[in-house]
């Protein structure tokens, strides 16, 4: 049994993340933690691997034991997923963990991806897996290895196939005896086959799940003229077709959307349109100012405070005018002690200040009435926004002008 006694993470300002928290777990289930952006899931799961000083300086205090044991071995899959890659290519990237832990079995690995119908993928450059791929790369590879399963936000970026194939793995490895935590905003999916619920809740960890009544906002804006038109687009790397004769076109004045399976080449044709890959073929007409917030904003903001990031992007009265208007973001605090839902709520704002022609948003993971509010404003005014998700109710609700890629 996993047993979380009188836990507390403080800033050094004397702000709690968690006060007193207390938690039990038993063996042989699948436990989903939920809770708003900002609660402190990530901070929890980071506490329970022990690995919470890595990524913020809180004082931590308390009692973490698994089996009445404080040193207990952990599985993480975090939402970082480009830094948890260090091989070219996926077979190679395991090799280097059979190579250099003794706890990696290679084995099973294989057989990991063998359950999540990942064998396609061993020889797929890394640089060029979706973030869905990626993710169930790494729970593969997790899996690999022994320890408690703690997972952060497992729904982000996958899609209805991959979720369901997830699903059926994790059930297995919960017969098999595992202890799996997963941790998240509120989800439906997740949520449904887990066998206990909690959520955190002002510094607590409750039983039962986040009082949250999901109403997907409608949005639907009548589509101006067509400002992006593309025909035929290929992407190769290596050899390896990433892309695959995409045409279609995006439109002023409504939300665009972006749909297709995790590995299609959503993020690649993205990529494409806002000119970091120019080795491409077929034709695109677009704009000259397309700015794109990826699913892993961090790699966006080149600065270490807020401040210093606007800065970048903003002129120095603008940036100014920035942190008075989103008085929620602090300019003095540190990229880094974002969370990624907030990190790219950030980058979002920071890029409807700009305002620029096209504004491509990768697998959004705020989907509140005020962002997607600020999103048809930025359409209204002209602006050509594209929403790139696998989540079709998202897209089929907000967005006006759909492609598909197949």
């Amino acid at each position: 049994m996993l047993k979380i006694k009188n836990l507390s993470l403080r800033w050094p300002n004397g702000e709690y993340i968690l006060n007193e928290a207390f938690m039990e777990i038993p063996d042989s289930s699948i436990s989903f933690i939920s809770g708003e952006s900002g609660s402190g899931k990530s901070s929890l799961m980071a506490a329970i691997a022990g690995i919470i000083h890595r990524f913020s300086n809180c004082e931590i205090s308390g009692d973490i034991r698994f089996n009445e044991r404080s040193d207990f071995n952990t599985r993480v899959i975090l939402q970082d997923l480009d830094s948890q890659f260090l091989g070219e290519t996926v077979l190679r990237e395991a090799e280097f963990f059979s190579e250099n832990s003794e706890s990696f079995d290679i084995k099973k690995f294989m057989e990991n991806c063998s359950e999540l119908g990942l064998n396609h993928l061993l020889n797929r450059n890394t640089r060029f897996l979706s973030s869905g791929e990626k993710q169930k790369i790494l729970l593969a590879m997790s899996c690999a290895q022994e320890g408690i399963l703690l997972f952060d936000e497992p729904g982000a970026y996958l899609d209805y196939e991959s979720r369901e194939r997830v699903k059926s793995f994790l059930i297995n490895l919960k017969n098999k005896g595992e202890t799996i935590c997963l941790f998240g905003s509120k989800d439906n999916f997740f949520e449904e086959f887990s066998d206990f619920k909690f959520h955190i809740e002002k510094g607590r960890i409750e039983n039962g799940s986040i009082d949250q009544i999901e109403k997907q906002k409608k949005i639907k804006l009548t589509p101006g003229e067509q400002i992006i038109s593309f025909a035929n687009v290929s992407v190769s790397f290596q050899g390896q077709k990433i892309l695959k004769n995409f045409s279609g076109s995006f439109y002023r004045a409504c939300i665009n959307g972006l749909s297709g399976a995790n590995g299609s080449g959503k993020t690649t044709f993205a990529r494409v349109l806002a000119g970091f890959i120019e080795d491409y073929s077929g034709d695109i007409k677009k704009p000259s100012k397309v700015f794109l917030v990826p699913a892993w904003p961090y790699t966006a903001l080149p600065g270490q405070t807020l401040m210093e990031n606007a800065y970048f992007f903003l002129k120095r009265r603008e940036a100014e005018r920035f942190f008075q208007k989103f008085d929620f973001f602090k300019p003095e605090h540190f990229i880094s002690n974002l969370n990624c839902r907030m990190a790219q709520k950030f980058l979002c704002l920071i890029a409807f200040e700009m305002s620029p022609e096209c504004i491509i948003i990768d697998e959004p993971l705020d989907e509140s009435y005020a962002l997607l509010d600020k999103i048809s404003l930025y359409a209204q005014a002209g602006g050509c926004p594209v929403i790139i998700s696998h989540r079709n109710n998202l897209l089929n609700n907000i967005c006006s002008h759909l492609e598909k890629i197949v």
